[in-house]
């Protein structure tokens, strides 16, 4: 059986190729709270959905700045 890194390399053929540049900012802007060490404590209490609703609102106003240029 396949896991789920297997299948996605399959069906992308290893690259990211569906993402858009909402989901790299995303990205990007999670590793960045992930490698903060004052926010490690708050990420631990608030969960899983604080770091992704987090990390899409810094994309969201990452891409709002860059359209305002």
């Amino acid at each position: 059986m396949k896991d789920s890194y297997d299948t996605w390399m399959t069906k992308n053929g290893g690259f990211a190729k569906d993402m858009t540049m909402r989901d790299h900012y995303a990205g990007l802007a999670m590793q960045g709270m992930l490698s903060n060490e004052k926010l490690h404590k708050q990420i631990l209490e608030a969960g899983q959905s604080w770091i992704e609703e987090s990390a899409w609102a810094v994309a969201d106003a990452m891409l709002k700045a860059r359209d305002a240029k």
